[in-house]
């Protein structure tokens, strides 16, 4: 398939003169992906976009941007913003800017966001309403995509990029000298793979300021990296029960960081061999810090593809003797970035194995990019222009692909007529995203585990100690069957399970913390109920862990350990507070002998009468009917009101999304009826009261 054709200078300046502005907060990586599909259709269209992170961008430039300006915004826990975007919603809500300080801005909002919540797509709700109140104007109506909907993103993204460039069109007229480039041309790339060898034969190497997105570009800081050890990997579910679930431990390590001189040719292997070292050192430097998180907060990391699946796709795309070859990335454009931890010479396994995405399941933008490498008139060509249409064609891809977890790697060994070069290959296959995990410890509490045991009676405390090394996660393994041969498994979860403690794979392994969206309440005496079916017990153990640890210190006792039982502690520990346990935890699980995770814990801290724990074995109900926790809720209805209304408690809600949260919400919504004689609006009334004074949390997950 041709290339377009290069650009004149005079045209170059009219499409200067077109520009849009695409503004991104992601959670996931979705929200990123829809802005750089409405770069690419953008391109084609002879619009300049420009794609940024909003936590780029300086949010006082919305006073005079000349250019339409299109938000599009996820949602996290209960309708919060993304935390890339929280500091440009802080400042918007500024009590002191003008009502009319952004009467220049035309925007526009895309939502993304799950409507099994009940704030679906609030950020972007509140976002349209706050630009509006200090005088921006909607410049097209924004549309808010469901997760839930039949097509996904897709059943409000396709009708709203029509409307969107319908108008664009319509207000910056394309000049006579320029046309669209059509589908059959491939736009120019903007990440390229070159291998090394050819890129110095050819002097094709670029200097640090013409690579955008580069790790050390636009005068930032070198990207650092925590790098942690595995020391644990252990089933917690029954051998001979179906869902395998990990109590997977960390310890932090290290730091790492991307090596500053990216255009040293002497030694093109330098930056590989760096980026592969730990850069700890007993001797000084930014040695040995902790990993300074707190109980709800996420870790996350990036899968590795296996070894396996690496050499389907070589064998695949016909490079198998390419793999030890070293290559060079450069970044072409400002409408995409490469991600900050990829170093920009590697070797080709390592990008393929490390940072590629291939067994991910495509989004649609991915037909649409292969369709361009496959022969015009073919039969596979002919299906992936039926699969790219709207309609019918865009059901049959959903069928194809995301329905049965198709991945891209599957598609490609299918589609042998897609051919493409590998200076494309970063255009093709998308950069693996993070997965993010609740963190199932407190920091401090494993401190305890590992320092404290062996101390008590000799006033040992945990007041004044604070090390982070260590974290532990509890990880569902994700394994199902569909209509397809061959087992579907999650990425990460599949790459995690195979990790084995002590050897080199599981030494250094990259990772980050991000801050979570729920938080315990600041006094310790309130109480607070936790629901957590499934892994959702993650973060309420790390709550509780942390809770523990408080009450040990206003206590100043020992905590005990489930091999050191020590009643006078734990009358102490019990006896703090009122009456009824300050801590409540309703658990979810299939079997109470088979998936009840962490189950010795809460028994023992049951026993010291710091926690009331209830179990909803769905399986095991005496009725036969499957039991949940919102039957639970519904069971306690006194008891809950007590909690909720009179004595200003906490819930807080983590697991699946889908029927949970919303079933959950309803049982809450009946006891209110129920305890407290409220209709249906009171009742929905007094929970958004909860939800804005931080009383009411949700963290879930599809």
């Amino acid at each position: 398939m041709a290339a377009a054709p290069p650009l004149n200078d005079a045209d170059a300046r009219a499409i200067m003169e077109r520009r849009v502005k695409v503004i991104y907060a992601s959670q996931t990586g979705n929200a990123e992906d829809v802005a750089d599909r409405i770069a690419q259709l953008a391109r084609r269209k002879r619009f300049g976009a420009q794609v940024l992170d909003i936590a780029d961008y300086d949010v006082t430039e919305l006073v005079e941007e000349p250019q339409p300006v299109i938000f599009i915004i996820s949602t996290t826990g209960l309708g919060d913003f993304p935390s890339s975007a929280r500091p440009f919603w802080r400042f918007l809500l500024r009590k002191d800017l003008p009502v009319d300080i952004l009467s220049d801005l035309n925007f526009t909002v895309f939502g993304l966001g799950d409507s099994s919540y009940a704030k679906f797509c609030w950020p972007a709700r509140l976002l349209r309403r706050r630009l509006e109140s200090l005088g921006a104007v909607e410049y097209v109506k924004g549309e808010d995509a469901d997760d839930q909907h039949p097509m996904g993103i897709e059943g409000a993204l396709v009708p709203f990029l029509q409307t969107l460039f319908t108008q664009l069109q319509s207000d910056f007229v394309l000049p006579t000298s320029l046309k669209e480039i059509p589908e059959y041309e491939l736009l120019p790339p903007q990440i390229t793979v070159r291998l090394l060898s050819h890129s110095l034969a050819t002097g094709q190497t670029s200097n640090a300021s013409a690579i955008n997105g580069s790790a050390t570009s636009n005068g930032k800081e070198k990207v650092r990296q925590g790098l942690a050890r595995l020391t644990r990997n252990e089933r917690m579910t029954a051998r001979d029960h179906w869902q395998d679930v990990r109590l997977l431990e960390f310890e932090h390590v290290g730091w790492r960081s991307l090596s500053d001189d990216l255009n040293s040719n002497d030694d093109p292997e330098r930056e590989c061999r760096w980026l592969q070292m730990n850069s700890h050192d007993k001797s000084g430097g930014e040695c040995y810090s902790d990993m300074k998180y707190e109980a709800g907060d996420i870790f996350c990391v990036k899968a590795h593809n296996s070894d396996a699946h690496v050499d389907r796709f070589f064998a695949r795309m016909g490079w198998s003797n390419m793999k030890e070859e070293l290559v060079q990335l450069e970044c072409l454009s400002q409408t995409r970035k490469l991600p900050p931890d990829i170093p920009r010479r590697l070797k080709l396994s390592d990008l393929v194995k490390s940072h590629l995405d291939i067994c991910s399941v495509p989004r649609p933008s991915f037909f649409h990019t292969i369709r361009q490498f496959s022969p015009a008139g073919s039969m596979e060509r002919e299906k992936l222009d039926e699969y790219c249409t709207p309609g019918e064609g865009a059901d049959d891809m959903f069928d194809y692909a995301m329905r049965v977890r198709r991945t891209i790697l599957e598609v490609l060994e299918e589609f042998q007529s897609v051919n493409f070069g590998l200076e494309r290959l970063c255009e093709v296959v998308p950069f693996t995203r993070e997965r993010q995990f609740s963190i199932a410890s407190s920091a401090e509490y494993l401190d305890f585990q590992k320092s404290g045991k062996g101390q008590q009676g000799k006033g040992a405390s945990l007041a004044n100690k604070r090390s982070s090394d260590k974290v532990q996660l509890a990880v569902a393994i994700v394994k199902y069957k569909t209509r397809l041969r061959e087992p579907r498994r999650g990425v990460c979860t599949a790459w995690l399970s195979a990790l084995e403690v002590g050897t080199a794979a599981a030494d250094q392994i990259p990772y980050r913390i991000e801050k979570g969206t729920m938080r315990l309440p600041q006094d310790d005496t309130t109480p607070v109920l936790y629901i957590g079916p499934g892994t959702g017990v993650a973060p309420m153990r790390a709550f509780l862990q942390q809770r523990l640890l408080s009450r040990e210190r206003e206590c100043s006792c020992t905590v005990v350990e489930a091999k050191e039982h020590d009643e006078t502690n734990g009358k102490a520990i019990a006896g703090h507070g009122a009456k009824e346990a300050a801590n409540r935890i309703f658990l979810g699980f299939r079997h109470s002998q088979k998936d009840f995770l962490f189950a010795e814990e809460w028994q023992r801290w049951s026993r010291l009468g710091f926690l009331e724990w209830r179990l909803a074995a769905s399986r095991e109900s005496a009725s036969g009917e499957k039991f949940y926790v919102q039957d639970l809720i519904k069971q306690d209805s006194a008891l809950l009101w007590r909690h909720i209304g009179e004595q200003g408690g906490y819930v807080l809600i983590s697991g699946s999304s889908g029927k949970m949260p919303e079933a959950v919400r309803e049982a809450l919504r009946e006891v209110c009826k129920q305890e407290a004689d409220m209709d249906d609006e009171q009742a929905a009334r007094f929970l958004q009261a909860m939800v804005a004074q931080r009383r009411l949390q949700e963290e879930c997950w599809s």
